[in-house]
């Protein structure tokens, strides 16, 4: 009987450290895949990091770079506007500042029903009109109105040159009292064609008048 005994804790005794072996080996692979869990998931937080970072750089960059290009742009706009305007100014002042203004005016001849007035004005576009002429300097008027292109004829006066005809409507061609005059700037000239002077910016109005009364 004590034989059965022995043998039957000698078994149970194996089969207990069977389990206990069974069990170190168990806590030791959960162990290691833990160990190997962390070691996983350590390194892809480090990925990620790695790869934010990298992608914050690269948007800092990038947000850079188009800062760069938007004041380029910018840059690049002002100046060609700051380029145009003072294009644009010198255009005006050349335009305004180095020319004389003739106009010429034979409505009072067409509405007598004069021919040759009504050609002036069939030609030119109206009865009356407006001439630029450039200038370089001080200039009389006589000069000023031949540069124009008109066809000027004169007669010698005690004032100086007296103008008797724009192509080729002449004095006395209406009435007896019929002729030219001009003003400068708004002002009855006083002295002839040859000897009133103009200047860049001034204006001569020619008018073909029936009388002078």
């Amino acid at each position: 009987m004590q034989g059965k005994v022995k043998a039957s804790k000698r078994v149970s005794s194996r089969v207990n450290s069977a389990i206990v072996v069974w069990a170190l080996l168990l806590v030791s692979a959960l162990g290691m895949l833990a160990l190997a869990g962390c070691s996983t998931n350590s390194s892809g937080n480090s990925g990620g990091t790695t790869d934010g970072a990298g992608g914050a750089a690269a948007s800092t960059t990038g947000t850079a770079s188009n800062s760069t290009t938007t004041e380029g742009t910018e840059g690049s706009t002002a100046g060609s506007s700051t380029a145009t305007a003072e294009t644009t100014g010198a255009d005006t002042q050349e335009a305004t500042g180095q020319e004389v203004t003739v106009t010429v005016d034979v409505s009072a001849a067409v509405a007598a029903d004069n021919s040759t007035a009504k050609n002036i004005a069939a030609e030119k576009g109206g009865a009356s009109f407006v001439l630029k002429v450039p200038v370089e300097s001080e200039s009389t008027v006589l000069a000023v109105t031949k540069a124009s292109g008109l066809d000027v004829t004169t007669n010698s006066a005690s004032i100086g040159e007296y103008v008797t005809a724009i192509n080729g409507l002449a004095s006395g061609a209406v009435s007896a009292e019929a002729g030219w005059i001009f003003n400068i700037n708004g002002e009855m000239a006083m002295d002839g064609a040859d000897v009133a002077k103009v200047k860049a910016g001034d204006r001569i109005d020619w008018q073909y008048v029936t009388s002078f009364q």
